[in-house]
This record gives structure tokens, C-alpha cells and sequence, in this order.
């Protein structure tokens, strides 16, 4: 590993980019990303829908799977894996952003297999924890859903209130 004194940096001037191009560039990408659960397809991969296992109920998500075969001594390792998927949503007006990253998963090793179900499953429960409105028509959430939150917030707070290390 480098010390510090080896590490080389370099720095650029500051550049003005066009604005206008941005914006339409990041519209673009994110409508890319966007799952469309009325057509039932994620734009990303529209063809094979890699990351269906990522839609949520009552949010459109944007995201993107992952799966890198591991190295170890500068040599790509039979079966082993890191497999991701790092969405957010809701898609047009983001409030929350998570990436899931599993080492060597068990069951399988394509980030839209493994990942993905996960990231649904921390979202959802995310999106009712933090009271993020739903951006689907005629969504609200479930009554269960609500109550499991509500559950976990009183589990939360009780921790907070008796810490481990004091009697």
C-alpha cells in the first residue's frame, strides 16, 4: 500500500457546464433507470427485466443491478461474486437513495436476483419508516405496513431509552 507522501494528485480548473444539457441528460438517465410498473419492465433492461424484483408498491424506483465475479491474486475466482443493486425513488423526485451490496450471495449471484429483493424489502420498509408519500395514483400504505413501522419506531425508541451497557 502507498504512504501518503507517494500519492500522486493532480487538480483541473473549474468548468462551466451547460445547464440546459444537464438537466435533460439527468431526465434522460433517470427515465433510463425508471421501473414502470404499468408496462411491468425496467427501462435499464427492458428486454429481460433484470431488476423487476426491485419494484416497489406504491413508488416507481430507478436503479441499476450489479454482478462482479471476484479476484483474488490479480485472478478472476470461480464462483464467487458480488452482486449489487442501488436504486432510489420515488423516481421523478427522489427522497431516498440505498445500495445493497452482497458478498458471495447463496442463493444465485445476478445483482437483479439476489440484490434487488432486498432493496425491495429495505425500501419499503424505509419508505414508511421515514413517511415518504407514495407517487403511484391510488396508493397508500397498507394498514399492516404502517403497523410494522409503527412497531419498529416503538422497538427504536425503547433501545434508545435502555441502552446494553447501563443497568
Amino acid at each position: 500500500m502507498p504512504t501518503p507522501e507517494q500519492i500522486q494528485t493532480r487538480q483541473w480548473a473549474e468548468q462551466a457546464l451547460r445547464k440546459g444539457r444537464a438537466r435533460e441528460a439527468l431526465a434522460l438517465y433517470r427515465k433510463l433507470l425508471e421501473y414502470d410498473k404499468t408496462e411491468g419492465r425496467h427501462y435499464e433492461a427492458w428486454l429481460d427485466g433484470t431488476a423487476a424484483k426491485a419494484a416497489l408498491t406504491n413508488y416507481t424506483v430507478a436503479g441499476k443491478t450489479g454482478t462482479a465475479q471476484k479476484v483474488e491474486n490479480g485472478v478472476y475466482v470461480s464462483g464467487k461474486y458480488i452482486s449489487s443493486f442501488i436504486g432510489f425513488f420515488p423516481a421523478d423526485d427522489p427522497e431516498l437513495c440505498i445500495a445493497i451490496f452482497l458478498d458471495e450471495p447463496k442463493q444465485g449471484y445476478y445483482g437483479g436476483l439476489t440484490a434487488a429483493p432486498v432493496f425491495k424489502q429495505v425500501a419499503e420498509r424505509a419508505a414508511n419508516y421515514l413517511n415518504i408519500r407514495p407517487d403511484l395514483k391510488d396508493s397508500e400504505p397498507s394498514v399492516e405496513d404502517t403497523a410494522a413501522a409503527a412497531n419498529e419506531l416503538r422497538l427504536l425508541k425503547s433501545v434508545a431509552e435502555h441502552p446494553l451497557n447501563q443497568p
